[in-house]
């Protein structure tokens, strides 16, 4: 949020109700060392996403993914599964674009039973798809990225950027400006309007400065 702040904005930040523990967190962080009149945490589900959305608003961002979590793998028993387990494990988080979407694992939650045939099937299938030395694997993707490009959607993905300057961009509103000098002060602007100045008055607004007499 260091752009919307850096913006001039005052800012409430609903977390996702799905990470309870951490939304908790951040509503006491927050409250502890930022000050409460640019920056609230709101918590809550949907009723509460709902209020808040009936506000006005300068500005909304959304980020995130949530329409269908992820399902719980049941049933690991026998080599086989645990096989086809880790290959489809292994090919969401690195096959394509090396785990870098919103939907790849970044987590494996399992019973103290089953997580050793997990990890052994892990290790031995991810040696068979990128080799002993995954630096030398052809078949790995690297990340070449360039932190500075705007992140942001199109369609139903919404529209507008964020990250770095796009952030601060967003969340700013632009005007234009004058900046001028005071000096070179023009006295036929102010009052009393005596009859030279009233003449240089009009030619001005008439576009006849040429034809002033004095």
């Amino acid at each position: 949020m260091e752009e919307e702040f850096g913006a001039g904005n005052a800012v409430v930040l609903k977390p996702s109700e799905i990470a309870p523990a951490s939304s908790s967190l951040l509503a006491k962080l927050f409250g502890e060392y930022l000050d409460s009149s640019a920056v609230k945490v709101v918590e809550g589900a949907v009723p509460e996403t709902s209020a808040l959305l009936e506000r006005k608003w300068d500005k909304i961002l959304y980020t995130g993914y949530s329409p269908n979590p992820p399902q719980n793998i049941k049933g690991l028993y026998g080599s086989k599964r645990y096989k086809v387990t880790a290959r489809r494990i292994i090919g969401g988080k690195w096959a394509l674009n090396n785990g870098q979407a919103c939907i790849a694992a970044d987590h494996i939650i399992t019973t103290k039973e089953v997580a050793p045939k997990l990890i052994d099937a892990l290790k031995l299938e991810l040696e068979k798809f990128f080799g002993k030395d995954p630096l030398i694997s052809e078949d790995l993707p690297r990340i070449v990225a360039n932190p500075h490009l705007p992140f942001g959607g199109v369609g139903e993905s919404g529209i507008g950027a964020c990250h770095g300057k796009f952030s601060f961009d967003t969340f700013s509103h632009k005007k234009a400006v004058l900046y001028r000098s005071f000096a070179g002060d023009a006295p036929a602007r102010y009052p009393p309007y005596k009859p030279r100045k009233l003449r240089l008055l009009k030619a001005l607004l008439g576009g006849d400065i040429i034809g002033i007499s004095p």
